[in-house]
């Protein structure tokens, strides 16, 4: 079929053909890794220096740096180390990325004439194949590429009803013109074959070959392909047979060696054979070196082949091929044994993203490390299968292939039944609960953690409960649940420090962080504050891996970010720059991208948003050298907000478009709650009221959905502005009432002094409309309360704009209330200025001058001249018809 559908393009298009194999139906990326080294021209047998030359020479062409070179190095059995980008990256992060360089060699390929991809039998590709053939096929339509999947029976898309996007080409029965005019069978017998295969392909071939070669008559024949293909085996003679079904065990390309190692024959007479089961169609030579590989002919062959056999035959030979990889392998098995055994002694304890879980010593034998694991778990000992089930199950886990690693860890669990003392189960089962939880299945996790402890009971010792619950409790942390996720790590913590001879010295720093973290969400910053002290006092220096330096700039990172909450800027900043140290000491890429994040928010904090853009601009570089969606979205976020307060209206929309779309592409339904914020003051800024409140609505829906009690605040508050502006003080002070009891609630004072500056607006705002003098006194007598107190706590905290923003809002109330108020102006504007907020500037400016106008003095000119010529500038529409308005012009 594939043949006759490429038969017709031009002669220079490239055409590669693969073919997805039953037996690794749970190996990432096996039949990607064919088409690879095919589109990089590398041949079977090249050595290292051949593959690395190859791979860089299609990277250049496809524009992707060398530093990217480990992220395909492995697809192509070319041995590499990680470096400092690729090694900073989590396994979804590196999937991503590279899905995407993928993506540009084949583009890159297909450039000059055009490219064919064929994949035969696709509905036996991994399930992380299928979703790179997705990725691919949402990008070929302005590139000249052809995907084609021969595959029976329907492809599953993980639910997803718009697939892979492909046009369905069903074979229909095959009329009996399909069958060659140079077999000189009779019309009459032509029609009979097809009407007996049903229009099958490959029934028809078998009933020519078998009426035309064999001159066998068509009544005496099965009536179904399996009965005529099983037929043809009986014709075989007792030793071709047992090769066959030998070569069947193997697999569906079965190498000669393998073949060997359980088929009592020379190497000549083995070739011989297999030569015969060539001419006779029964298989074909698929290369020989660098060594001697055939497949069968067709798949359903192979399949009929392995069914022949009696089943506890099957189980000893799988056990037979098993030994002899073992044996073949004993030399790298021998040093991966150590090594895990050693991972095991230790348990390694992993907070956050900690790149890859396994080593590069178990990546280099990766492949027969699958095949270990499918033939001892078919064989007739299957427990020998577990402990390659279970490193083909972390493997997977660093691909992020978490299908196929939750398949490997499932049939660990499954040979291992109950035994709850034993270690491998244990391992098996929280390994699985985790997968669960990283790709958002947390109930399902915590089923599966509860079920541990039910068959580990008595036998789990103090370190795997303390483990499993710090596990537990971040999957309901995930979920909102904090209370929940709180005490199963305080449980974690009691167990883990009761045993504190046998408990890894950095498990309970990790534990520590995890528990701050969980605080922080609940608002219970002193608690939090204390729980990272605690952690960092727990830290011992690890050798033999940088888990401490990691959990180290967590802990620094938490203590950070807390303080900058708290108004306490020069603590924050001094636990970010120890973060920082830390993480460049290690060449974390993405931690040093999260600080210089977090620093860069710090400097906003303090209204120092030049200094802020600088440290944005080094994250978002950092982000997206080692293409990290989430810490990107973060920084694009920020920076959005630093330009919106310099007045570059339009770099800040920009930044915060393209965060919302990294947002709504990962699900990150938290992110776009905080880009809508973002849009929703750049909306205010432009006078676009109406829409401001509108998104700020969507983001309090969302946070009210995750219990996000601070960032609920802080939208109130920059609603409550938005609605005063809106000509609705009423409700203007209700919003900035609730953010202040938020504020007060958890201790914020940048939310309580964002609240004050809210209410002292709308309260003037009410001043304003009223016309009893009593009570237009009574309200700004409030509003200055609040503006007072707004601009005291500003100064303590370091909050520079605030504090310009609380004073012009005192100048305003001065001016209302006859009092003398240029001097809170012109403080207001020299902050402002050296700052540089100018759409603040401008603002204060403008209501400056209306407070002179009112007055009647000269001066007033200057500064209305001037806001009104800023205003213009910036696009702050808002303001300049809130100005005119106020002048009587309109």
């Amino acid at each position: 079929a594939a043949e006759l559908l490429v038969s017709g393009v031009p002669r220079e298009t490239r055409i590669v053909t693969v073919r997805c194999l039953s037996y690794q139906q749970n190996k990432p990326y096996a039949p990607w890794s064919d088409a690879l080294q095919a589109l990089c021209t590398i041949p079977a047998d090249a050595d290292q220096a051949t593959r690395a030359a190859q791979l860089r020479q299609a990277l250049a062409t496809a524009g992707i740096a060398d530093d990217w070179t480990p992220l395909v190095a492995d697809l192509v059995k070319l041995d590499v180390d990680n470096n400092v980008i690729t090694g900073a990256l989590d396994p979804q992060q590196r999937q991503e990325r590279r899905f995407e360089v993928i993506r540009a060699i084949i583009h890159a390929r297909a450039a000059p004439h055009g490219l064919i991809l064929v994949f035969d039998n696709l509905q036996w590709a991994d399930r992380i194949s299928l979703d790179l053939w997705r990725f691919l096929a949402n990008s070929i339509a302005q590139v000249p590429i052809l995907l084609l999947g021969l595959h029976r029976d329907s492809l599953e898309w993980n639910g997803d009803p718009l697939a892979d996007g492909a046009e369905v080409l069903a074979l229909t029965e095959l009329p009996a013109a399909a069958i060659p005019a140079s077999t000189r069978i009779d019309p009459e017998l032509q029609a009979q074959i097809i009407a007996r295969a049903a229009g099958n392909p490959l029934f028809i071939e078998e009933l020519v070959r078998t009426v035309y070669q064999d001159n066998a008559n068509l009544d005496q024949l099965p009536d179904s392909l399996n009965g005529l293909l099983m037929a043809r085996l009986d014709q075989l003679d007792e030793r071709s047979r047992s090769l066959l079904r030998v070569a069947a065990v193997v697999g569906q390309r079965f190498p000669l060696p393998v073949v060997q190692s359980v088929y009592d024959e020379d190497t000549r007479q083995l070739i011989e054979r297999i030569n015969q089961l060539d001419a006779q169609e029964l298989t074909l030579l698929e290369h020989e070196t660098p060594e001697r590989v055939h497949s069968f002919r067709h798949a359903l062959l192979h399949e009929v082949t392995y069914q022949s056999m009696l089943f506890s035959r099957r189980r000893e030979l799988h056990r037979q091929i098993g030994e002899y990889l073992e044996k073949r392998y004993a030399r790298e098995l021998s040093g991966l044994r150590q090594e895990f055994a050693a991972t095991r002694q230790y348990r390694y304890v992993q907070i956050g993203r900690n790149g890859m879980f396994m080593s590069r010593t178990a990546r280099a034998i990766v492949g027969p490390i699958f095949l270990l694991a499918h033939h001892y778990r078919l064989s007739d000992t299957p427990d020998r299968a577990v402990q390659y089930l279970l490193i083909a199950g972390h493997l997977s886990r660093d691909e992020y292939a978490n299908e196929q690693a939750m398949t490997y860890y499932r049939w660990a669990i499954d040979i291992l039944g109950d035994r709850g003392d034993d270690a491998r189960l244990w391992e098996a089962m929280e390994a699985l609960g985790d997968i669960q939880a990283a790709i958002g299945h947390y109930d399902e996790a915590q089923q599966t953690y509860q079920r541990l402890f039910t068959i580990g009971g008595e036998h789990l010792p103090p370190v795997v409960q303390a483990e499993v619950l710090r596990s537990w409790g971040a999957a309901l942390e995930k979920q909102g649940r904090y209370h929940e996720a709180l005490e199963r790590l305080r449980k974690a913590e009691v167990i883990a420090s009761a045993d504190i001879n046998h408990t890894p010295p950095l498990l309970l720093a990790a534990i520590a962080a995890d528990i701050a973290q969980t605080l922080t969400r609940l608002a219970l910053f002193d608690e939090a504050l204390a729980m990272c002290e605690a952690g960092l006092a727990r830290i011992r220096n690890d050798q033999r891996s940088i888990e401490d330096e990691r959990i180290t700039a967590e802990l620094q990172q938490q203590l950070g970010m807390i303080h900058g909450m708290r108004g306490h800027y020069d603590l924050a900043r001094y636990h970010f720059l120890n973060a920082l140290s830390v993480q460049e000491a290690i060449d974390d890429l993405y931690g040093c991208a999260r600080t210089h994040n977090n620093l860069g928010y710090l400097a906003q904090l303090q209204s120092d948003y030049v200094a802020a853009v600088n440290h944005y601009r080094r994250a978002e570089e950092l982000a997206r050298k080692i293409s990290a969606k989430y810490a990107l979205s973060s920084v694009l976020l920020n920076e959005a907000y630093a330009y919106y307060r310099l007045a570059k209206f339009d770099l800040a929309e920009e930044s915060c478009r393209n965060a919302l779309a990294l947002c709504e592409e990962m699900g990150d339904r938290l992110g776009v709650a905080q880009a809508n914020d973002t849009l929703g003051i750049i909306s205010y800024a432009r006078g676009n009221y109406q829409h401001a409140l509108h998104v700020y609505q969507q983001a309090l829906t969302i946070y009210t959905e995750q219990q996000s009690t601070y960032q609920y605040g802080n939208t109130l508050a920059l609603a409550a502005v938005a609605a005063t502006a809106n000509a609705d003080p009423d409700k203007g002070l209700a919003y900035a009432r609730e953010a202040y009891q938020i504020g007060e609630q958890i201790q914020v004072p940048q939310l309580i002094v964002e609240a004050h500056c809210a209410m002292a607006e709308a309260l003037l705002a009410q001043a304003r409309r009223r016309h009893d003098s009593d009570m237009r006194m009574a309200l700004l007598h409030q509003a200055a309360d609040h503006a007072n107190h707004a601009a005291t706590l500003a100064e303590q905290i370091g909050s520079r704009l605030d504090q310009a923003v609380a004073l012009r809002l005192r100048g305003e109330i001065a001016a209302e209330r006859d009092e003398p108020f240029s001097d809170y102006f012109h403080r207001a504007l020299d902050i402002l200025s050296a700052i540089n907020s100018r759409f603040e500037h401008a603002c204060t400016a403008a209501r400056f001058g209306l407070a002179l106008n009112h007055r009647n003095l000269a001066e007033a000119t200057t500064y209305l001249e001037y806001a009104n010529r800023e205003l213009a500038l910036i696009d702050a529409n808002g303001e300049l018809h809130r100005l005119a308005t106020q002048l009587g012009e309109v």
